[in-house]
């Protein structure tokens, strides 16, 4: 599937110039809080999920 896509690209527009890796956590939102507010737990999984991923997607 990505092999594809990436074919796809490359022939309706030349190449890809970069390629952005992109993750997201969000356990539980608080609408109207600062980020402040979020425990630094839920930010040290939410960072994990996006290194890991950038890290094992390729």
């Amino acid at each position: 599937m990505i092999q594809s896509a990436v074919a796809a690209v490359v022939e309706r527009r030349g190449g890809v110039d970069v390629l952005v890796a992109n993750a997201e956590l969000i356990r539980r939102p608080i609408p109207g809080h600062p980020f402040e507010d979020i425990p630094v737990q839920e930010w040290v999984s939410a960072l994990r999920v996006n290194i890991q991923g950038a890290r094992c997607s390729g």
